[in-house]
C-alpha cells in the first residue's frame, strides 16, 4: 500500500445527493456524501465523539453529515458544526473528523490518501493518461 497517494473511491454515480456512501480503502472506513453545492466530500467513517460509522447517519440540506448516534454535524472541512445535546453553541475546534482530497475523472471519484500538502502531492491524472 502507498500512503500519500490518489485511489479510486467508487464510481460518480453511486454518490447520491443526501444520501451517506461507505467504502473501504486500503483497510480504511471512509463515508462519501455531496454537500450544499453537491460536491464530493470524503472523509473518516469515524464519529470523533463516540466512534459511531457517520455513513449510517443523515446528510442535512445544509451539506453537513450528521452523527447516527449523538447527531454531531460535520461539514464538508470536517469541522463539526453542531452537538444537538448542546443547542446553539459553537462546537469547540478539536471536534472534527478528517476529511480527504478528492477530485472526479472518468467517471471515478478520486480521494488522497494520505497528509501530504499539496505541493508534495503526485500529480493528478491528465486526459492523456
Amino acid at each position: 500500500m502507498f500512503m500519500n497517494n490518489w485511489y479510486v473511491a467508487c464510481g460518480v454515480d453511486e454518490v447520491k445527493a443526501g444520501e451517506p456512501f461507505h467504502v473501504k480503502m486500503l483497510g480504511a472506513d471512509f463515508v462519501l456524501f455531496r454537500d450544499e453545492n453537491n460536491e464530493i466530500v470524503c472523509m473518516s467513517d469515524v464519529c470523533c465523539h463516540r466512534g459511531a460509522a457517520l455513513s449510517a447517519g443523515k446528510v442535512h440540506d445544509n451539506g453537513c453529515i450528521a452523527c447516527p448516534y449523538h447527531g454531531w454535524q460535520f461539514n464538508n472541512t470536517g469541522q463539526c458544526t453542531r452537538i444537538p445535546a448542546l443547542g446553539d453553541i459553537t462546537p469547540p475546534t478539536r471536534a472534527r473528523v478528517d476529511v480527504y482530497p478528492v477530485r472526479e475523472k472518468f467517471g471515478w471519484v478520486w480521494a488522497f490518501l494520505g497528509d501530504a500538502p499539496e505541493e508534495e502531492r503526485p500529480p493528478f491524472l491528465t486526459d492523456e493518461w
